[in-house]
């Protein structure tokens, strides 16, 4: 039996599903971003159904493979991927359960995994900068941006923060909802705060 070890420097779990296979479903742990999280896997079952009566088929994938497939079925769904910039996931071939073993035994697989990561945290942030430069809204940054940028040390940067979301309240006149702030709903323009509105000094032809 074939095994490998998957290998996460982020510090988040990492959840990939292989749909088809036996057991379909793997998790890698998250890191604190120095000692490394670790996920061995195995050979496992791919059934074949052959159709008919007939038994299905099953064909065995091997811990290396599968691994491969994890990782780079990863890497290359995040935003920003390219083959020198991505998360600092990788594999390594063999059965290993010892973080401080991975860190002595493949140092030079650790440093080049970590320089791509550190070029796809900058490429996050430079999106990130471009996006906000053109839109000006937090919704427009992603969550993975903003880990990026946390991990570079520019928390200084105006879209870091994100605000907090506002609460919605119905209408009382359309049932529409609307801002928990609102002062006039938005749809049929009735008065829902009427001492903001007087403060405002608003004045509505129907008062």
């Amino acid at each position: 039996m074939a095994k490998a070890t998957v290998v996460n420097f982020l510090p988040y779990v990492i959840s990939e599903k292989k749909p088809g296979l036996i057991p379909e479903d793997f998790l890698i742990p998250l890191s604190d971003g120095l000692i490394p999280a670790l996920l061995v896997v195995s050979d496992v079952r791919c059934p074949i159904y052959r159709g008919g009566e007939q038994p299905p088929f099953n064909m065995t994938i091997p811990g290396e493979q599968l691994a491969n497939s994890i990782v780079n079925d990863y890497i290359s769904s995040q935003m920003g991927y390219d083959e020198n910039s991505h998360p600092a996931v990788f594999w390594v071939l063999g059965e290993f359960t010892d973080p401080k073993e991975i860190l002595t035994r493949f140092k030079n697989e650790i440093a080049k995994a970590k320089k791509k990561q550190n070029n796809w945290f900058h490429s996050l942030v430079k999106a990130a900068d471009d996006i906000w430069q053109r839109y000006r809204q937090h919704k427009m940054i992603t969550d993975t941006q903003r880990f990026a940028a946390r991990a570079m040390g520019a928390t200084n940067k105006e879209w870091y923060s994100s605000p907090e979301p506002v609460a919605l309240i119905t209408c009382p006149a359309c049932k529409t909802l609307v801002e928990g702030n609102a002062i006039v709903c938005k749809n049929c323009k009735v008065v829902l705060n009427a001492e903001e509105a007087k403060k405002l000094g608003l004045v509505f032809a129907n008062a």
